[in-house]
This record gives structure tokens, sequence and C-alpha cells, in this order.
């Protein structure tokens, strides 16, 4: 009996302790269930929270963006106040028909730019000019002979010569007072200096020499009353390249430059449209531009304001316009005894993307153009600003009329070295080396593969020169050619001599 008791209670704990164990499992379960209850209830407020921050992310991302339009918009209308203000300040002059011819000619071209305190009649009156008895933007009859104000003089000097013997056609641009007559007669006398057997035609609005062209016949004096006579010159001009345009290959390469010279273009265009409304001499201007390199032919267009629709090419968009060479001129110059100024022109295209797309380009250019506006205001010689290929500027040498020959040029640019750079007077010009970026560019040259004339671009293109600005290459480029490390044709094409 007492051990079927003992036996009983063996069984009995057997059972207990089993039926702990399950207590133990089920407690430990709810426990489980409850934990992940509560993790199930973080994660779902995790969710909520962050749904929350990103909605209120959102609700800001969309304020700023509402005040950032807001404030564009602001802004906007304020250039356009500004604008009716200036338009009315520059209309202020005018007569009630004079004002609706204006509109007119604005619609029509679409990009107008009349500087400061210039007018529409001040833009197209040729005799509005600093005379001869007047102090001028360049003076008369001064040469090159070392009367340095700044060590870009040389590289001014320099892009005139390139911009006389490049293939592709110039728009010289500056406001009165500026030095654009002295450049235009420099430029000229240049080419007549290269290609003496060069066919120029001039059209004008003043019976000017322009370096004994008129004594040849070549100047035409635009007669509003009478305008066949220079419809009859273009005409011509258009024929002869036309002519050119049949010829083989063969015999392009010794055809001497046609070149036509419009001065004071915006008056004679204003009146060559009213005259013959049918006649687009636009799209000859235009043919000329884009194909006129490959035959030798081009044009010069001397405007008084940055207004390139004024040339009458209606399709002046931002790729024809690289085809156009730019020179522009700003001047601090007396007049009648007053002081005036008219660099207008040149801090327009600061401002300008679609003429100097990058922002760092501009910046660099503006620098280097308020550290010679200083010289320029100071002295009262033009500044320019050129785009051959790429971007320029630099202080005008003293100009004259008379074409220099190449030693006195070479004898200015030495004097101008010597003056800056050259301590020891024993020393020829030459011995200065050569900049970092020049090096650079010329080792370029040297391990080039294709001997064939680079540009520009091919150098923005390179490994070696990708730490340089353009600005940087165009000075490099310039200090080579001065050297006569590497020639340049001046089409912005550049080889070493042995190529």
């Amino acid at each position: 009996m007492l051990r079927h008791c003992q036996e009983e209670e063996k069984q009995r704990a057997v059972f207990e302790d089993i039926a702990q164990k399950r207590d133990a499992a089920k407690a430990e379960m709810a426990a489980r269930s409850e934990l992940l209850e509560s993790y199930r209830d973080v994660a779902i407020a995790e969710v909520q929270l962050q749904a929350d921050l990103d909605l209120i992310a959102n609700d800001r991302t969309v304020d700023i963006q509402k005040a950032e339009i807001y404030a564009h918009t602001e802004i906007e209308v304020t250039q356009m106040e500004a604008s009716e203000a200036i338009f009315e300040a520059q209309t202020a002059g005018m007569t009630e028909e004079q004002k609706a011819d204006y509109i007119k000619q604005l619609r029509e071209m679409k990009t107008p730019y009349l500087q400061g305190s210039q007018t529409l009649q001040g833009t197209i009156d040729p005799n509005d000019k600093v005379t001869g008895d007047e102090q001028g933007a360049i003076a008369p009859g001064a040469t090159p002979t070392g009367d340095y104000l700044h060590p870009s003089e040389p590289l001014a000097l320099n892009t005139l010569q390139t911009l006389a013997r490049a293939d592709s056609s110039t728009a010289l641009v500056a406001a009165p007072g500026s030095g654009k007559s002295v450049t235009l007669n420099y430029l000229i006398g240049r080419i007549l200096a290269d290609s003496p057997g060069a066919d120029i035609w001039v059209i004008s609005a003043k019976n000017d020499s322009f370096c004994g062209l008129r004594e040849k016949g070549r100047v035409i004096v635009f007669d509003q009353e009478n305008p066949d006579l220079a419809k009859e010159v273009i005409d011509n001009f258009y024929t002869s390249y036309k002519q050119r345009k049949q010829l083989l290959e063969s015999k392009r390469e010794s055809l001497p430059p046609l070149i036509l010279i419009l001065d004071d273009w915006l008056v004679i265009a204003d009146q060559l449209s009213k005259h013959y409304s049918d006649w687009n001499y636009g799209g000859k201007l235009l043919d000329v531009l884009l194909i006129g390199r490959e035959f030798n032919t081009k044009f010069i267009a001397s405007l008084q304001s940055f207004n390139l629709a004024a040339l009458g090419i209606e399709k002046m968009d931002a790729q024809t316009r690289l085809c156009l060479n730019l020179l522009l001129l700003g001047n601090r110059y007396i007049k009648n005894g007053r002081e005036q100024e008219s660099y207008g022109v040149l801090e327009l295209i600061l401002n300008r993307g679609d003429i100097i797309p990058g922002k760092q380009e501009r910046e660099q250019i503006k620098s280097k153009y308020l550290d010679m506006k200083a010289v320029s205001y100071q002295n009262l010689r033009p500044v320019m600003i050129a785009s051959v290929g790429g971007f320029v500027v630099a202080l005008m040498p003293l100009l004259s009329n008379k074409v220099n020959s190449i030693a006195s040029e070479q004898e200015y640019l030495d004097r101008v070295f010597d003056l800056e750079f050259n301590l020891n007077p024993a020393h020829n010009g030459h011995s200065k080396p050569l900049s970092e970026v020049a090096k650079k560019i010329y080792e370029y040259f040297q391990n080039v593969k294709s001997k064939t004339p680079k540009t520009l671009r091919d150098l923005k293109k390179a490994d070696r020169l990708s730490g340089y600005s353009e600005s940087e290459l165009i000075d490099g480029l310039a200090e080579l050619v001065e050297r006569e490390k590497i020639n340049c044709d001046g089409n912005d094409n550049y080889s070493l001599p042995d190529w």
C-alpha cells in the first residue's frame, strides 16, 4: 500500500512539473505577444511620424517655391517698370511721329539697344562726331611709338590686325566719341597694306577719304533722297560674290579680298528699308556672313548701338551671331567743352548671357574691363571688348589714320615690353620667359598627333589645358603669336610654323 502511494506521488509530481512548464510556456508566449504588439505600435508610430515629417517638408518646399516665384515675378515687374521708365526717357525729346516710327522700328528689329543718354535721332545722326579740333577718342595723327598706359595695348593692336586679316565679317559697335571712325580707318589701312589688290567698297553717310578709297571712286556717300547708287553698289558686290561661288575650289586660294564697308549703317539701313520694301539686302548680307569666308568675301558694318538686327539680317540668332566678329569700343571724351561717356555698349554685353554664355567667363571679362575702364576714364583712351573666336578685353593704343609698317608696330610692341618688364636695357625684349599657360599651349602643339591648324575650341578640349580658363588660353595664344612661336591665320586657326 505504501509502495502504491509512493508511485502515485511520483506520477503526480511529474504531472505538476508538466503543468508548470505549460504555464511557463503560456506566460512566455503572452509576453512575446505583448512585445510584438508594442513593436507594431512603435513601427506604426514611426511611419506616421515620417509621413508627417515628409508632409511638413513638402509644404515648406511648396512655400519656398511660391516665394521664389513671387520674388521672380516682382523682379520682372520691376524690370518692366524700369524699362518703361527708360523708354520714356529715351523718347522724351521725340515728336509723336518720331515716337511712332521708333516703336515700329523696335517691333521689327526686336533687339533695340540704345545706350545711356542716346536717342534714336542721336544714334542715326552722322554729324554727331567728335571733330578734328576737339579732343577726340583717339588722337588723330598719333602713332604707336610707346605712349604706354596699360600692358594690354599690344593685345589690342594684335586683335585689330587679326580682325583686319580675318575671313569672317565684323560688326564695329561704338557710340559717338568712342574712336569708331579712326579704328575703321586703321582696319581698312591694314587690309590694304596686307592685300593691295583688295576689292573694297564703302557706303557711308559722310564723305571721308577712308584711306584713299574715296579718291579711287570706291566711296559712295549715301543720299536718302537718291538711294539708288547705294543699292547698286550692294547688288554689284553681291553679284561679284556669286561669281566667286561658281569658281572651282582650286581657284579660290588666290582670290583677293572682296569687302563691303557699311559705315553709319543704322541710318542707311533704315532708309533703304523704307525706299525698297521688297528688296532683301539682309538676305545678301546673311549669305556673305555664313558662306563668304570660303570665298575671301566679307563685310564690316559700323554701328552706333548694339542692335545687330539693324544689319537687316532677320535671323540673327545665337548661332548666326557666332559667325560675326564683334569689336566694341567705349570711352570718356570731351565734346563742345563737356565731358561725355560712351561705355554703355560694353557694359551691355557684360550682362548678356546669350553673348557671353559662361557666368565665370563674364565675371573674368568684367573684372578686366573695370581695371581698364579706370585707365580709359582717366586718360580719355578707348577700351575695347572684341570677340574673335574668344573674347579679348584691352585698352586701345594710340592709332593713326595711316597704316604703320610692320617694323614700326614691332618697335611699339618691344617698347611696351621694355617699359613693363625689361629691367635690364641690354636685354632683348624676347628674353622674357613664356608664361606658364603659354608653355603648356606650346607643349600641346608640339605633342599633338594631327598636324592640322587648331582652334580655341580644340585647346579647351585638351586634357593638359583643362585647368585654364578661356581668357587665359586666349592670352597664352596671343603671347605665342607675338613671339612667333605659333602662327595665326586671323580666323581662330593656330599652327606651328613648321606644319
